[in-house]
């Protein structure tokens, strides 16, 4: 793509605050408008009715203590309502984001125990109730695990 095509999604994007939120994917951004955040995957999965919120954590570039640090700046911003790309908009941003939060802790504590992913997936989806099928669907319990083990390979390295 020729750089004179390339802008760094930030400030003012065709009327939404662009800002960088990170964690989930090194590259991630989100759009805030009118109370509404354009969340994407920064601020995990969730299907209603379910209450539950799965954080998506594939590799390559899973950053735990940088979507704590996103989940902080998007509670700076005060967003009314999250727009979740899966799936919905929920009102109740606070609790949303301490379940998110909650949840990745977690998920990097099993992981760091040594659970294998089959023992990581049936704990996960006993979590989640009687929507584990269609969470699993969405967003593979498998690849969040491959990304827990990355992250952690990474923080062992460093």
């Amino acid at each position: 793509m020729p750089e004179a095509n390339v802008r760094i999604a930030a400030g003012d994007v065709l009327g939404w605050e662009a800002f960088p939120t990170v964690g989930h994917a090194s590259h991630h951004v989100s759009y805030l408008r009118d109370g509404t955040l354009l969340a994407g995957d920064a601020c995990g999965v969730r299907i209603p009715p379910a209450r539950y919120v799965l954080p998506v954590c594939p590799p390559p570039d899973l950053d735990v203590e940088a979507w704590h640090a996103t989940a902080a700046e998007i509670r700076r911003r005060d967003p009314d309502r999250l727009a979740l790309i899966h799936f919905g908009v929920h009102e109740d941003v606070g609790e949303h984001l301490d379940g998110l939060e909650a949840e990745l802790d977690r998920w990097v504590e099993r992981a760091a125990r040594g659970m294998d992913v089959e023992e990581f997936s049936a704990n996960a989806r006993a979590d989640m109730g009687p929507y584990a099928d269609s969470f699993d669907s969405v967003a593979p319990l498998w690849q969040s695990y491959a990304g827990l083990q990355r992250y952690l390979e990474k923080q062992a390295a460093a």
